[in-house]
């Protein structure tokens, strides 16, 4: 058991939470490998890519959809082959790709939103075009309590790019 938050002092109360390692936990202990770990220290480091990567609770919640995130796509990330081949089995035939761990391209390149992605896989397909794949990864939170509000750039650039399903605006406001 380990406490909920990170206490601000030695005194602080602490509650105490079965899916979050103590305090002193080895750095090591919530990621898959050492490879994992690494790129998850390097986009700790990282600055300009947008996103906001919690260090507490990337290192410590085991129930976090963060370290779920560098735990599948940090291992993925070191297996090029991999990533091409889960590519295709998306239907895409990519001749490269960059996995992005919780990065976002500049605000005023997506809408000015400030949202990120979880994961990005930037690829080039076999005509030589780019494209993204986004994931939002999804682990043990509660998605009946979560509501968005949508801007209405948002919206209208959902109903009129061309990129997205009939209706799928008018879905954007609903809980699940």
């Amino acid at each position: 058991y380990g406490p909920h938050a990170k206490p601000k002092t030695d005194t602080s109360p602490q509650r105490l939470v079965g899916s979050m390692l103590t305090i002193n936990a080895p750095v090591e202990a919530n990621f898959f490998d050492r490879r994992v770990l690494d790129e998850a220290e390097g986009r700790l480091a990282q600055k300009g890519w947008g996103g906001l990567v919690s260090e507490d609770r990337l290192r410590r919640n085991l129930l976090s959809s963060q370290p779920l995130a560098f735990n599948l796509f940090g291992f993925l990330k070191q297996h090029p082959r991999a990533v091409i081949a889960w590519l295709a089995s998306l239907g895409i035939e990519a001749l490269d790709a960059e996995v992005r761990i919780e990065w976002a391209p500049p605000r005023k390149a997506h809408l000015d939103t400030g949202s990120a992605f979880d994961v990005a896989v930037i690829y080039t397909a076999g005509d030589g075009t780019r494209g993204l794949v986004a994931v939002e990864v999804k682990y043990s939170e509660d998605l009946d309590a979560q509501r968005i509000d949508p801007s209405a750039k948002v919206l209208d650039a959902t109903r009129t790019s061309g990129r997205w399903h009939s209706g799928a605006s008018d879905r954007l406001r609903e809980p699940r």
